[in-house]
């Protein structure tokens, strides 16, 4: 009889070690276990904003609204400050899947892509308005973006809908520009994408591509006399310490389309699918309104710092249309996007 106790007493003690051993195991890598044993599904999403800006308030934004409504099923984890690496750096990540998403211009796609159609949305003067850009922006920009990346397949990512980072106007710190001859020799720091470059090249200036975390330093070693950006994207680098003039140029709308990588999404729960979709598109549409809203609220906070705002007159942006124009041209006949370009242009028309 004992040494039936005793047999009995080492089975229950080896069932209770392993019960504990499976209690404490490792959760798989990619989720964390949850109390009711199902598991956390984790995006990842970088972006070169800044932890302070508007763009990035959004993004955070879309992350805590999905959190809640998939009650903690699905979270996004967001990489604020380049903190993952510059653009050319990340967006191959996207599309392989490495990371589930990101935010970033049409131009960007573009040239990771290798297809110069794709940046048709930073073209300049597609618009000059803020109430433009959002109709742009939520109207037309995802449904045309998604047929072109389809076209040229290259749809490894599905976008859903552009984060606005404002309009944008030239700042200098070694002069202000007042007329278009004053924007001849001026070294202006522009993103390193190829449509970005051409657009600074025709606005007069000479183009230096630095991705936006070298933008400030580049600004105060004088490798650069000027930046063209958004006044948000300014404060919130504080790069309002080393420029001295805006010139409200309004040369380019900068739309940064929200794109997540089909694989990861199509490997999402139905209902998860429709939330991720719904969240990002909700809270486009609000950045929007709050980003232009930001936008004087930015202005005056500039001028306060010192920074001058030059009376820019509509003839002098009247010639740069001009010289812009054969940009629009070039994509209108090279790529078939003219009716794409007019149905943009016509929005504030």
């Amino acid at each position: 009889m004992k040494k039936a106790k005793k047999i009995l007493a080492l089975v229950m003690a080896i069932g209770m070690a392993l019960s504990m051993g499976a209690c404490g195991q490792k959760p798989e890598e990619g989720g964390e276990t949850k109390g009711d044993d199902t598991k956390t599904i984790n995006l990842t999403f970088p972006h070169v904003f800044s932890s302070t800006s508007n763009q990035a308030k959004w993004v955070n934004w879309i992350a805590d609204t999905v959190k809640e409504r998939t009650n903690g099923g699905m979270t996004i984890t967001v990489y604020a400050d380049s903190q993952l690496g510059d653009e050319p750096e990340v967006i191959p990540k996207i599309i392989s899947g490495e990371f589930s998403m990101g935010m970033h211009e049409g131009s960007a796609w573009a040239d990771a892509f290798g297809q110069t159609q794709l940046g048709v949305y930073g073209l300049p003067y597609l618009c000059t308005t803020y109430d433009g850009m959002k109709k742009i922006g939520m109207d037309i920009l995802p449904d045309s973006f998604n047929e072109m990346l389809t076209d040229a397949k290259c749809d490894q990512i599905i976008a859903f809908a552009p984060i606005s980072q404002g309009i944008r106007g030239m700042f200098t710190a070694d002069k202000p520009i007042r007329t278009v001859e004053d924007l001849e020799g001026e070294k202006i720091r522009t993103a390193p994408a190829e449509l970005y470059v051409n657009a600074v090249k025709a606005l007069g200036c000479t183009p230096t591509p630095v991705p936006l975390s070298e933008a400030y330093t580049s600004l105060a070693q004088g490798v650069c006399t000027g930046i063209e950006n958004d006044p948000g994207t300014i404060m919130a680098m504080n790069m309002q310490e080393v420029l001295k003039y805006y010139t409200p140029t309004n040369h380019l709308a900068s739309f940064n389309i929200i794109c997540v990588n089909r694989s990861v999404f199509e490997s999402l729960p139905e209902e998860y699918q429709t939330i991720l979709r719904e969240t990002i598109i909700e809270g486009c549409s609000k950045q929007f309104d709050d980003c232009a809203a930001e936008n004087e609220a930015y202005l005056k906070d500039m001028e306060k710092s010192g920074i001058e705002i030059i009376d820019f007159p509509e003839t002098e942006l009247a010639k740069l249309r001009t010289n812009c124009q054969p940009l629009l041209d070039q994509f209108a006949n090279e790529y078939g996007l003219n009716d794409l370009i007019q149905k943009m242009v016509a929005v504030e028309q």
